[in-house]
C-alpha cells in the first residue's frame, strides 16, 4: 500500500479536530463525533471556491501539512493534538499574511458550522 506523506483532506481533518478541541471545549459536550460532519462541511466549502481561490487555499493547507517537518519530523496530519497547537500558534502570529488568512478560513468554517451542527449537521 503507497503511503502518502501529504494529504490535504488528512490536513483539513487535523484542522477541525484541533479547532474544536480549542475553540469549543465544553466540559458536558464532546465535540469528537461532530468533528467528521464539520470535516465534511469544510471541505465541501472549499470545494466550492472559484477555482483561483479554491487552489491558493489548498496549496496553503500542503504548505501547513509540509511546515512541521522541519521541527517535529511528521507532517501536520500525523502530529498529535499538543504539537499541532504549536504550530497552529505559529501560523496565527506568521509574517505571512496568507498563512494568517487560512487559518482563519478554517476557523471560520469550522465554527461556524459547530454552531449550527443541530440545524444543518445533525
Amino acid at each position: 500500500m503507497k503511503r502518502i506523506l501529504f494529504d490535504h483532506d488528512a490536513t483539513v481533518s487535523a484542522l477541525v479536530h484541533s479547532i474544536l478541541l480549542e475553540r469549543c471545549a465544553d466540559p458536558d459536550l464532546d465535540p469528537s463525533p461532530w468533528a467528521n460532519a464539520i470535516t465534511c462541511f469544510v471541505l465541501q466549502q472549499r470545494a466550492a471556491m472559484p477555482v483561483h481561490t479554491g487552489m491558493a487555499v489548498t496549496w496553503l493547507t500542503l504548505l501547513l501539512d509540509i511546515w512541521p517537518l522541519w521541527r517535529f519530523g511528521r507532517p501536520f496530519h500525523r502530529l498529535e493534538h499538543a504539537r499541532r497547537r504549536v504550530v497552529m500558534a505559529g501560523w496565527q502570529i506568521s509574517w505571512l499574511a496568507p498563512c494568517q488568512d487560512a487559518l482563519r478560513l478554517y476557523e471560520s468554517l469550522t465554527l461556524f458550522a459547530w454552531h449550527t451542527r443541530n440545524e444543518k449537521l445533525g
